[in-house]
């Protein structure tokens, strides 16, 4: 036995991994918390959602579109929709930086009569409740472009769309589908066994927890005080109910010496789940924490639990390629073992040329430069923020498809360095507020982008622009002492004289000690009681008096 401690309180007996409660705890904890395990930063969600991994999914997705446009009939029938569905959509940020990158170019391309409609998926009602009051997605759903469906991976084998109420199913008549799966494989029941000198272990896992346990040993919060461990048994025999699976388990029974896998079960049926609705016409895009390559396997480690409040598991991609390669498929993957994101495409159905846009657009969007290396590249640049100036940061921001976390990130290290940039980098900057901006994904977490902007804004002498930031941050985050400051400052460089007094007012209401409100009140009196009212803060930038 493995991991467990000789003082803790067994949970459970030791069984498949993927019978334990452990998954219980985490349907509990998504269907408790909802949107809130994204927007209070519970659950990690950058490094899949960001706007660079939008547009390399855009790229691929055209790329399969061109493939399939390229078949003689009936390879698409374009009376019938195009479906992408994205499983798991979770807070709604990926569909809605996917949507905005692909609906840029689409239009106007060769393809852009293809009727092509993206499903966001969830099992919680409540989950699709928040996409459907969400702003940024409306016009998408409006425009027939984006429908939502209730879809529950482990049981469900179709899925019905709230909008057009048209269901996708093994005997529905559907074009090729195309899914997303992004921090989605992870969170799944997965299995584990050990592979050593040709005979197989399975891992029963043993799930223990201090003496202190809750009477509710279904209560999610459990997921952070329990320990995981593993007894290994020798198996004989056929495992599964599916030949597929047992045949995988066999080909590493054949070709590791010693090694502990994670075997992808719900994955894998989720994927036949998949194919049966494809018609094995499908294109898989998937992005998380995993490995691919028969060199990764020999010699792995017992697995642990990565703990956010949920938990995930690490992904074994080669079992998914294999099971696809298997069937007659494809699997794209880097030659390289991935740093910090494994981003991996399938694709099912026979193609007289083999895909050459589809594989085409993976090289180009990541295997050459992909979302992995920009996550990587990203943890590098910003270690070193204070060292760059306003034109390296703004490339930087550019490459990541302007990335508004990513600008909340460099801005306290960019807001001094503007005043001495040269105006052609202060104009650049300027022209970079409307993409920052019309990429943004409301979720109501702390960081205030309106702010940010008004305060950019600014920082570039356009004072009036600045003051429709800052109130956009008032609608979007409440009222707050500095906004109302800034909104001052704003209407004193514009010599709006009573509207910079009132803001102040409403400043030193939320909070009477704040110094700048203080000393500006008596700069504003003084130049409304002047015969010849004048600006009073030339020279005085906001990033100098007024902070994130």
């Amino acid at each position: 036995m493995t991991g467990a401690s000789q003082e803790a309180h067994l949970l459970e007996p030791a069984h498949r991994l993927s019978r334990s409660r452990l998954w219980r705890w985490q349907r509990a904890f998504f269907a408790g918390q909802g949107v809130d395990a994204w927007r209070k930063q519970i659950v990690p969600q950058f490094i899949t959602t960001n706007t660079f991994m939008a547009g390399a999914y855009a790229q691929l997705v055209y790329g399969w579109l061109r493939d399939l446009a390229s078949l003689p009939a009936p390879g698409l029938d374009p009376s019938q929709p195009i479906y992408l569905v994205e499983l798991g959509s979770g807070s709604g940020r990926l569909a809605h930086h996917f949507l905005r990158d692909f609906w840029s170019f689409f239009p106007a391309s060769s393809l852009g009569h293809l009727p092509v409609k993206f499903v966001m998926t969830d099992f919680s009602q409540a989950t699709l409740g928040f996409w459907e009051s969400h702003p940024a997605l409306a016009p998408y759903v409006a425009a027939g472009r984006l429908d939502f469906a209730l879809f529950d991976a482990g049981r469900d084998q179709a899925l019905t769309l709230v909008h057009s109420g048209a269901t996708l199913s093994a005997e529905a008549r559907l074009n090729p589908l195309a899914v997303i799966a992004n921090y989605f494989f992870d969170g799944l029941p997965t299995d584990v066994f050990r592979f050593r000198n040709g005979a197989i272990y399975e891992g029963r896992a043993l799930l223990s927890a201090g003496p202190d346990v809750p009477a509710d040993l279904d209560d999610p919060e459990l997921i952070g005080r329990a320990q995981l461990a593993f007894e290994f048994v020798p198996l004989a025999g056929d495992y599964y109910a599916d030949p597929a699976f047992d045949d995988l388990l066999r080909h590493y029974q054949a070709n590791l010496e010693d090694s502990v896998l994670e075997f992808p079960v719900a994955a894998l049926e989720c994927l036949r789940t998949l194919r049966r609705l494809a018609h094995d016409r499908l294109l898989l895009l998937s992005a998380d924490r995993g490995y691919h390559r028969a060199d990764d396997l020999p010699g792995r480690p017992v697995p642990t639990l990565n703990i956010h409040g949920s938990f995930s598991m690490v992904v074994n991609y080669h079992a998914l390629g294999q099971y696809i390669v298997q069937r007659g498929g494809q699997f794209l993957a880097t030659a390289r073992a991935p740093s910090e994101l494994d981003v991996c495409a399938g694709l099912l159905g026979r193609h007289p040329a083999d895909y050459p846009e589809t594989r085409q657009a993976y090289q180009q969007a990541v295997e050459r430069f992909g979302p992995d290396d920009f996550y990587t590249l990203r943890l590098g640049v910003e270690a070193h923020l204070a060292a760059l100036e306003p034109a390296h940061i703004l490339a930087y921001l550019r490459l990541s498809g302007w990335d508004s976390t990513r600008f909340m990130a460099c801005f306290p290290a960019l807001a001094g360095k503007l005043n001495d940039a040269p105006p052609a980098v202060r104009a650049e900057w300027y022209a970079a507020v409307p993409h920052i901006w019309g990429g943004y994904y409301h979720l109501g977490e702390e960081h205030d982008l309106a702010f940010a902007l008004g305060l950019l804004l600014y920082g570039l002498d356009h004072h009036d622009e600045a003051l429709e930031f800052f109130e956009r941050s008032l609608r979007l985050s409440g009222p707050d002492a500095r906004t109302y400051c800034s909104m001052a400052l704003c209407h004193a460089e514009l010599r709006q004289w009573p509207a910079a007094r009132d803001r102040l007012e409403q400043a030193l209401a939320l909070d009477p000690a704040l110094s700048i409100a203080l000393d500006l009140r008596l700069t504003v009196q003084a130049a409304m009681d002047a015969s010849e009212p004048r600006a009073a803060l030339a020279g005085n930038p906001p990033d100098q008096v007024i902070t994130l």
